[in-house]
């Protein structure tokens, strides 16, 4: 079995966690499409962020994802969200996940290490 059947995905695509841009309606319809879509939490509170899972899992029944922005302020409560949420996947950017890296194998959220780390 492929990495991307594992996570229930149809194909090895995924859309980028993108602030703002990443809403519900583009994930879900991502993941319908048998991709991996991802919700950009950049910039969002942590109840904004829950708000827009909740409204994801309505739209679709298949995996989602979550972008970290490792260096916004509330980290820790967007990924106490995430585990709570019982996201299917994170990704991660702007930092080091080795903080967090813990918690995500502690509540068995599969990471894809893709980390962008800009200038």
């Amino acid at each position: 079995m492929t990495w991307y059947h594992e996570l229930g995905i149809k194909y090895p695509l995924f859309q980028g966690g993108m602030a703002w841009a990443s809403n519900a309606e583009l994930v879900a319809a991502v993941s319908n499409n048998g991709a991996l879509g991802i919700i950009g939490s950049g910039g969002r509170t942590a109840n904004e962020l829950r708000r827009m899972i909740r409204k994801t899992k309505t739209l679709t029944s298949q995996p989602f994802g979550v972008n970290l922005m490792l260096l916004d302020k509330n980290i820790k409560q967007l990924l106490e969200v995430i585990c709570e949420e019982k996201i299917s996947v994170v990704t991660t950017g702007a930092g080091s996940p080795k903080e967090i890296i813990d918690t995500i194998i502690a509540n068995n959220i599969p990471e894809l290490l893709v980390n962008f780390i800009g200038k």
